[in-house]
């Protein structure tokens, strides 16, 4: 859940903001955009052209919170990714290994910064056939010097296997860099799990 952001509490100017702009909390369309609105137009959205201009400029606290609100949206809008691994066999138990996932020191969070995990990450078995493991976090600083906000992001892995076929679906959604990355380790410490337990054929996924 977002938090209103006051964007009175501090603006950057100058180099500060500079730093702000090059970060990839903010695109190139985001600054470009931020400058149509000042009236100042561009034949490139290459920061190495954009920031300079939009830096030299003095954002005001509507413009600034646009900035950052856009930034805000498109990190949070669910981005998902797919997969697949092959089984050995079609009676392959599956989903055992997997309800032991979290029961070692695995941590899809390590060293993934100014995060809180808010829900916890846990296996969760939809019928016979598929495999949840939702969670979320909160982000504690998005460029907190700045905006002084804290940010929810939710993502989750789904494992699922349609009919009697011999493969594992694998969708892993995520809202924001952090979600990825926790998603990218869960599902290949998933895939490693089945192929150390002879149930599927790889641990890299299709």
């Amino acid at each position: 859940m977002k938090q209103a952001l006051d964007s009175n509490y501090l603006i950057p100017l100058g180099s500060e903001l500079r730093v702000l702009l090059n970060s990839e909390h903010i695109s190139y369309g985001e600054v470009h955009s931020a400058l149509k609105t000042k009236g100042i137009f561009s034949g490139s959205n290459d920061k190495s052209i954009t920031v300079p201009l939009l830096a030299a400029t003095l954002l005001t606290p509507s413009g600034y919170s646009a900035l950052i609100e856009a930034s805000v949206d498109r990190d949070s809008k669910p981005k998902m990714k797919v997969s697949a691994l092959d089984l050995v066999t079609s009676n392959s138990d599956w989903i055992t290994p997997l309800k032991q996932l979290f029961e070692t020191d695995f941590n899809p969070f390590a060293g993934i910064e100014n995060i809180e995990v808010i829900d916890i990450p846990g296996v969760v078995v939809d019928g016979k056939d598929k495999v949840r493991i939702p969670f979320s976090i909160v982000r504690k600083d998005f460029s907190k010097d700045w905006t002084q906000r804290e940010i929810r992001f939710d993502g989750e892995v789904a494992i699922e296997r349609n009919g009697g076929s011999l493969k594992l679906d694998f969708s892993s959604t995520h809202s924001s860099k952090e979600t990825e990355i926790a998603n990218r380790r869960m599902t290949a410490h998933i895939s490693k799990t089945l192929k150390d337990s002879g149930i599927t054929q790889s641990e890299v996924e299709r």
